[in-house]
């Protein structure tokens, strides 16, 4: 039931070894030769894991009419809801659209609306829950020349009230902003 498989290898590992080391304790080979396969199977796939090099790709969707975005909000319309409950695609003025592509994968869409002439206000920044281990964000804001500045964006604003976001954005460096209210997280790519 678990969605990280990281997390996954890592609490199968933990049960594994404790149950390998109880084997071999109390003389019950089989529980030890299997529990300690189990063991060895886990620490190669997350070695794997941690070592496999992802490719990012973002583009910058001119128009944010394009079918395959549209397509992309409309399927995973809840889930980003929940996240961006006051974010209406539709309705954002001149937005600044860049779609994620992990390992050729669609993962995830970033759609901020200018504000003034240097800050992007940030109204959807969406991972597919699969994809939803850091690396995406982690390529975006590590590239903002590419992604951020050379549009003239030095200051990204966030508006959000979701547990799990507010986690999110701290993680990537934003801070509370009380000039713009609750809620609000900035992050200022140049100083």
């Amino acid at each position: 039931m678990m969605k990280s498989m990281v997390r996954l290898r890592w609490l199968n590992l933990c049960g594994a070894s404790c149950f390998a080391a109880y084997g071999l304790i109390i003389g019950a080979y089989p529980v030890f030769i299997l529990n300690g396969l189990i063991t060895i199977v886990d620490i190669v796939y997350i070695l794997q894991m941690y070592y496999k090099k992802d490719y990012f790709e973002a583009f910058h969707v001119k128009s944010p009419q394009a079918p395959f975005v549209k397509r992309f909000l409309e399927f995973y319309k809840k889930d980003i809801e929940y996240f961006f409950p006051d974010a209406v695609y539709e309705k954002i003025d001149n937005p600044h659209v860049i779609f994620m592509v992990r390992n050729m994968l669609p993962v995830g869409i970033f759609v901020g609306e200018p504000q003034g002439d240097s800050t992007l206000e940030i109204k959807i920044e969406y991972a597919v829950p699969d994809y939803r281990d850091l690396k995406n964000a982690f390529y975006l804001y590590e590239n903002k020349d590419e992604h951020f500045l050379q549009y003239g964006f030095k200051k990204l604003q966030i508006k959000t009230l979701v547990r799990e976001h507010i986690k999110f954005v701290k993680k990537m460096g934003f801070e509370p902003d009380p000039k713009l209210g609750s809620g609000w997280y900035s992050l200022v790519l140049e100083k």
